[in-house]
Protein backbone atom coordinates (compact mmCIF):
# COMPACT_ATOMS: atom_id res chain seq x y z
CA UNK A 1 0.00 0.00 0.00
CA UNK A 2 1.42 3.36 -1.00
CA UNK A 3 1.59 6.33 1.34
CA UNK A 4 -1.19 8.14 -0.54
CA UNK A 5 -3.44 5.07 -0.30
CA UNK A 6 -2.73 4.87 3.44
CA UNK A 7 -3.60 8.56 3.94
CA UNK A 8 -6.77 8.18 1.85
CA UNK A 9 -7.81 5.10 3.83
CA UNK A 10 -7.18 6.94 7.12
CA UNK A 11 -9.24 9.92 5.96
CA UNK A 12 -12.14 7.69 4.93
CA UNK A 13 -11.99 5.79 8.23
CA UNK A 14 -11.99 8.98 10.31
CA UNK A 15 -14.80 10.51 8.25
CA UNK A 16 -16.80 7.32 8.75
CA UNK A 17 -16.25 7.36 12.52
CA UNK A 18 -17.32 11.01 12.74
CA UNK A 19 -20.40 10.34 10.59
CA UNK A 20 -21.41 7.36 12.73
CA UNK A 21 -20.87 9.36 15.94
CA UNK A 22 -22.98 12.22 14.58
CA UNK A 23 -25.74 9.80 13.53
CA UNK A 24 -25.79 8.15 16.96
CA UNK A 25 -25.99 11.54 18.67
CA UNK A 26 -28.77 12.76 16.40
CA UNK A 27 -30.78 9.55 16.87
CA UNK A 28 -30.31 9.58 20.63
CA UNK A 29 -30.95 13.32 21.04
CA UNK A 30 -33.28 14.54 18.25
CA UNK A 31 -33.01 18.33 18.56
CA UNK A 32 -34.23 21.00 16.16
CA UNK A 33 -30.64 22.28 16.11
CA UNK A 34 -27.95 19.58 15.83
CA UNK A 35 -25.77 19.41 18.95
CA UNK A 36 -22.07 20.09 18.93
CA UNK A 37 -19.86 17.10 18.29
CA UNK A 38 -16.63 16.72 20.25
CA UNK A 39 -14.03 14.24 19.03
CA UNK A 40 -11.33 13.62 21.62
CA UNK A 41 -8.05 12.25 20.29
CA UNK A 42 -5.36 11.51 22.86
CA UNK A 43 -2.04 9.89 22.03
CA UNK A 44 -0.93 6.89 24.13
CA UNK A 45 -3.85 6.88 26.59
CA UNK A 46 -5.01 3.41 27.54
CA UNK A 47 -8.75 2.85 27.88
CA UNK A 48 -8.26 0.63 30.94
CA UNK A 49 -6.75 3.60 32.85
CA UNK A 50 -9.89 5.77 32.56
CA UNK A 51 -12.49 5.63 35.30
CA UNK A 52 -15.23 5.98 32.63
CA UNK A 53 -14.19 2.54 31.39
CA UNK A 54 -13.97 0.85 34.79
CA UNK A 55 -10.64 1.90 36.33
CA UNK A 56 -11.18 1.89 40.14
CA UNK A 57 -9.47 5.24 40.81
CA UNK A 58 -10.83 8.61 39.63
CA UNK A 59 -8.29 9.39 36.93
CA UNK A 60 -10.34 11.40 34.43
CA UNK A 61 -13.22 13.34 36.02
CA UNK A 62 -13.93 15.58 33.01
CA UNK A 63 -13.91 12.71 30.54
CA UNK A 64 -16.13 10.74 32.96
CA UNK A 65 -18.61 13.62 33.09
CA UNK A 66 -18.75 13.91 29.31
CA UNK A 67 -19.14 10.11 29.00
CA UNK A 68 -22.12 10.15 31.40
CA UNK A 69 -23.89 12.99 29.57
CA UNK A 70 -23.05 12.04 25.99
CA UNK A 71 -22.35 9.05 23.80
CA UNK A 72 -19.43 6.81 24.78
CA UNK A 73 -18.05 4.20 22.40
CA UNK A 74 -16.87 0.94 23.91
CA UNK A 75 -15.14 -0.36 20.79
CA UNK A 76 -13.11 1.70 18.33
CA UNK A 77 -10.68 0.29 15.79
CA UNK A 78 -7.74 2.32 14.52
CA UNK A 79 -6.22 1.68 11.12
CA UNK A 80 -2.72 2.22 12.46
CA UNK A 81 -0.78 1.41 15.61
CA UNK A 82 0.77 4.89 15.71
CA UNK A 83 -0.83 8.32 15.97
CA UNK A 84 0.30 10.25 12.93
CA UNK A 85 -1.89 8.72 10.15
CA UNK A 86 -5.25 9.12 11.97
CA UNK A 87 -4.49 12.53 13.42
CA UNK A 88 -3.18 13.97 10.15
CA UNK A 89 -6.71 14.16 8.77
CA UNK A 90 -8.17 15.74 11.93
CA UNK A 91 -6.52 19.11 11.68
CA UNK A 92 -8.58 21.96 13.16
CA UNK A 93 -11.12 23.38 10.75
CA UNK A 94 -13.87 25.88 11.29
CA UNK A 95 -17.03 25.82 9.20
CA UNK A 96 -20.42 27.40 9.57
CA UNK A 97 -23.62 25.38 9.27
CA UNK A 98 -26.01 26.58 6.60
Amino acid sequence: MTRMQLITTAAIAIAGMVAIAAAVVLIRYPFAQPPNLVLIMIDTLRQDKLSAYGFPEETSPEIDRMAEQGVRFDRVIAQSSWTRPPSAQCSPRTTRAR
